[in-house]
C-alpha cells in the first residue's frame, strides 16, 4: 500500500501542470459564454420592462385626461385642456420610480410637465429632442426608449418617448359631440367651440410624451448577476492558479528540503561561531541551544545541558531572568565565581528576548551573554589612572606650596617653645601646633607616595614569612583586643617576587582595618589568614568577623580620600591597591555587613 501511494505521488509530480491549466481555461470559457448570454437576455428583459412601465403610464394619463374632460362637459366654468393634462401628469409622476413626465411638441417646446426636473425649464434637452423627432418620423411603433446620463449628477436614467393620442371623442376634433359616450350633451354644451379649438390646436402641435424613469430599479438584478458572474470567473481562475502553483510546489518540495537542510547546518555553524553567548529555551523552559561562547562564559558543558531545565544548569542569577516579560529589554547582572578562582568576579551583559508563536503564546526565550569583565576592568583602571594623574599634579603643587611654609612654621614654633616655660599653657599650645604640622607633613607624604610612580625592589620571598613579620608589628594590639588569629598556610606555597616593604605595608593596612572593624564586636573576635598556591598565582585571603562594609561604601573603598573613620586619610586602601597592581596582582574585597569582611590578594608566583 505504501509503495502504491509513493508511485502515485511520483506520477502526479511527473505530470504536466499545464493539463490542469488547460482544463480550467476551458471551464472558464464555458462559464463566460453562458454568462454573456444571460447578461444579454437580462438587458433585453430590462428594456421590455421599461417600455411596459412607460406605456402603462402613458395609457393612464390618456385615460385620466379623457375622463376629466368628460366630467367637466356641462360645468358652467370652462377649464382649458392643459389643466386636465397637468393634473393627470402630476398623478402619474407621483408613482414610484418616475422622475418626470413631459408633454412637448415636435419642436421640443414643453407644453405641460410634472416632476422635479421640469419645474423651471421650457424646452427639452438635445437628447430628448432627438428622440421626439424619431417618434414623430415613424408610424410604427409610436414609441422609443433610450438610456441617458444626467449632466448634473452623472446618474443614468431610462427615457421613453411616445406619441400623444388625442382623446377618443366620436368624430375626432371636427365632429366632437356627434357620437359616442356623452356626445349628446356635449353638443349642447356652451363650451363646445372652445373645446373644439383646443383639440384642433393640440392636433397641430403633434405632442410627444417624455417619461423619465429611475434606472436603478431595473438594473439592480442585472448588477447582482454581473457580480455573481465576476465572482464565479474569479473563483475558477483562482482554482486554476492554485492548482498550478500546487504542482510547482510539489515538484520543488525535494529541492526545498535540501535547501532547508543546508540552511539548518549553516545556522548551527553561525550560532556555534558567535563571539556572543547564546542560550535558547522552548516554551517548557528546556534548553535547546547553548553555543560554545556561552559555555565558556558560565563554565558548563553544552552537550550535558541540552534538553534540561535552565535551573538545573545555569547559575541562579541567570535562570531567574528567564520566564519574565522583558519585551526584548536588556538587564545587566553581575556573577561571582568561586572565591578560589583565579578569574575572580565576572560582569555579564544579559539580554533575554521572548520569541512568540502568537501574540499570546510564547514559543520560547533566547538569552544573549556578553562578558564585560575585561571592559569593566579597563574602565576602572582608566578612571584610576585619570584620578592618579590629577592627584599627581595636585601633589606636586601641594609639596611645593605647603612643605616650605610648614617647615618655617615648625621651626618658628620650636624656637618659640624654647623661650617659654615648660609647664605653661603657651607651651602646650606650641606643642599642639608642632604635632599638627607634623601630621600635615605625613599626609602630604602619603599623597606623594600615592601619586608618584612606584620604584619596586623585587626579590623572591615566602609570602607566609612576610605575613608573620607584619603580624609581629601589631601583636600588642591583637593581644589587647583579645583577637584569635587562625592560620591556614599550605605547605607547598611557591615563592613570590615582590617588594617586601611594599607588600608588608599593604598587609599592615589590611590587618589594621580588620582590628578596627572588630573593636565593637562583643562576641569572639576571629582573624583568619588563608594562603594557597594556584598555578602561577598565590592567593592570600584574610577574613574577619567585624562590623563589615555596606554595599554603598564597598563600591568606593578604593577611591582616594574616601574614609568612614574620623581620623583616617582615605589613602590606605587606595595606596594598597596601587601597590598590588604594580606587582601585577589583584586586590579584591567582599563583605556581608554585620557578619564578615573578606580580602583577597592575588600575587604572581616566581
Amino acid at each position: 500500500m505504501d509503495k502504491n501511494s509513493k508511485k502515485w505521488r511520483l506520477q502526479l509530480l511527473g505530470s504536466s501542470p499545464w493539463l490542469l491549466g488547460a482544463a480550467c481555461i476551458l471551464l472558464l470559457l464555458v462559464i463566460a459564454f453562458f454568462a454573456v448570454s444571460n447578461y444579454t437576455r437580462e438587458k433585453q428583459l430590462i428594456k421590455t420592462a421599461i417600455e411596459q412601465k412607460g406605456l402603462t403610464l402613458v395609457r393612464f394619463i390618456n385615460s385620466a385626461v379623457r375622463d376629466s374632460v368628460r366630467s367637466k362637459l356641462m360645468d358652467p366654468a370652462y377649464e382649458k385642456w392643459e389643466i386636465h393634462m397637468q393634473t393627470a401628469l402630476e398623478l402619474a409622476a407621483e408613482q414610484p420610480g418616475v422622475d418626470s413626465i413631459v408633454l412637448a411638441d415636435k419642436n421640443g417646446n414643453i407644453v405641460v410637465a410634472a416632476g422635479e426636473k421640469n419645474s423651471a425649464r421650457t424646452t427639452v434637452d438635445p437628447e430628448e429632442l432627438e428622440l421626439i423627432r424619431l417618434v414623430s418620423a415613424t408610424q410604427e411603433p409610436r414609441w422609443r426608449t433610450q438610456i441617458i446620463q444626467q449632466s448634473e449628477t452623472g446618474e443614468k436614467k431610462a427615457l421613453l418617448a411616445s406619441a400623444y393620442a388625442i382623446p377618443g371623442f366620436p368624430g375626432g376634433t371636427k365632429n366632437i359631440g356627434h357620437r359616442g359616450m356623452g356626445a349628446g350633451r356635449f353638443r349642447f354644451s356652451q363650451h363646445f367651440s372652445a373645446f373644439q379649438e383646443d383639440f384642433e390646436k393640440l392636433n397641430t402641435l403633434a405632442p410627444v410624451y417624455l417619461v423619465q424613469l429611475d434606472l436603478s430599479q431595473f438594473t439592480a438584478p442585472l448588477n447582482r448577476q454581473l457580480i455573481q458572474i465576476i465572482l464565479e470567473l474569479a473563483a475558477i481562475a483562482l482554482v486554476g492558479l492554485g492548482g498550478t502553483l500546487s504542482f510547482f510546489t510539489l515538484r520543488g518540495l525535494k529541492g526545498s528540503e535540501k535547501k532547508l537542510d543546508k540552511m539548518r547546518t549553516f545556522n548551527e555553524i553561525v550560532v556555534s561561531s558567535l563571539p556572543v553567548g547564546l542560550i535558547a529555551t522552548d516554551e517548557n523552559g528546556l534548553i535547546q541551544v547553548c553555543n560554545g561562547a556561552a559555555a565558556n562564559i558560565i563554565q558548563l558543558d553544552p552537550h550535558k545541558c541540552i534538553g534540561k531545565k535552565s535551573q538545573e544548569c545555569l547559575p541562579t542569577a541567570l535562570y531567574q531572568l528567564l520566564g519574565q516579560k522583558n519585551d526584548g529589554g536588556n538587564e545587566r547582572q553581575e556573577i561571582f565565581l568561586d572565591p578560589d578562582s583565579e578569574k575572580g568576579r565576572k560582569t555579564l551583559d544579559v539580554t533575554v528576548v521572548t520569541v512568540s508563536a502568537t501574540s499570546a503564546i510564547p514559543a520560547g526565550e533566547v538569552m544573549l551573554l556578553r562578558d564585560l569583565t575585561l571592559v569593566k576592568q579597563l574602565e576602572a583602571e582608566l578612571q584610576r589612572s585619570e584620578r592618579l594623574a590629577v592627584i599627581g599634579k595636585m601633589a606636586a603643587g601641594v609639596a611645593h606650596e605647603l612643605r616650605n611654609p610648614l617647615s618655617s612654621i615648625k621651626g618658628l614654633a620650636l624656637l618659640l617653645k624654647g623661650k617659654l616655660e615648660k609647664e605653661s599653657s603657651d607651651t602646650m599650645a606650641v606643642n599642639t601646633l608642632v604635632s599638627e604640622v607634623e601630621r600635615l607633613n605625613r599626609s602630604i607624604g602619603e599623597l606623594l607616595d600615592y601619586a608618584k610612580p612606584g620604584n619596586l625592589l623585587r626579590e623572591p620571598c615566602a609570602i607566609d614569612g612576610v605575613i608573620e613579620k607584619t603580624l609581629s608589628l601589631i601583636e600588642p594590639d591583637i593581644t589587647s583586643l583579645g583577637i584569635m588569629v587562625e592560620k591556614d598556610f599550605s605547605p607547598d606555597i611557591p615563592l613570590v617576587v615582590v617588594d617586601q616593604d611594599k607588600i608588608s605595608q599593604v598587609l599592615l593596612n589590611i590587618f589594621l582595618n580588620s582590628l578596627q572593624a572588630m573593636e565593637d564586636n562583643s562576641m569572639e573576635r576571629l582573624l583568619k589568614i588563608y594562603i594557597r598556591g594556584a598555578g602561577n598565582t598565590v592567593l592570600v585571603r584574610i577574613t574577619d568577623n567585624g562590623s563589615g562594609i555596606s554595599e554603598e561604601h564597598l563600591k568606593r573603598i578604593f577611591d582616594p580620600y574616601f574614609t568612614t573613620k574620623s581620623g583616617g586619610t582615605g589613602l590606605g586602601l587606595a595606596l594598597s591597591l596601587k601597590i598590588v597592581e604594580e606587582h601585577g596582582g589583584k586586590l579584591l574585597i567582599s563583605s556581608v555587613p554585620g557578619i564578615q569582611t573578606e580580602v583577597q590578594i592575588l600575587l604572581p608566583s616566581s
